[in-house]
């Protein structure tokens, strides 16, 4: 086994250790990484770029928490809750998470076009017009 096989496998059954290490090593080299990325152009792009393809799961997860303060399995209740479907239109298709823009609480899972028509509505000055424009017909002459 070469060093660097072993040293992962010490690593692997070592994680709180290799955290203190971590953290201790970042302490150390606060400039490390803003050296290496000016070093290195787009490498670390394509390095995140990477990451993300091959975790994907994680990615969603690390997405939900930080826009709506919810994990993974969060979602997923509220996915299996709703039998897949938006809770609007019913139609089987990839759901984003709807929530006030007010509060941030979260109503349910909607797909993007019935979210998009959604949109307005959560400002009341924006329906009331959206509504008297509805009523409209406005006369046009052709040529």
């Amino acid at each position: 086994m070469s060093q660097k096989d072993s040293n992962k496998k010490w690593a692997a059954k070592n994680p709180e250790k290799m955290k203190e290490y971590r953290k201790r090593w970042a302490t150390k080299n606060p400039d490390y990484h803003k050296k290496w990325s000016a070093k290195n152009p787009g490498r670390r792009t394509e390095i995140s770029k990477k990451w993300r393809e091959k975790h994907p799961e994680k990615v969603k997860d690390l997405d939900l928490r930080m826009k709506y303060g919810i994990d993974l399995k969060t979602f997923k209740e509220i996915l299996e809750i709703q039998k897949n479907k938006c809770a609007i239109c019913e139609r089987i298709k990839k759901l984003d998470v709807d929530h006030c823009h007010k509060t941030g609480r979260i109503r349910g899972l909607l797909c993007r076009s019935c979210n998009g028509r959604l949109a307005g509505l959560d400002n009341p000055e924006f329906f009331t017009k959206a509504m008297a424009y509805l009523g409209k017909t406005l006369e046009v002459k052709n040529g």
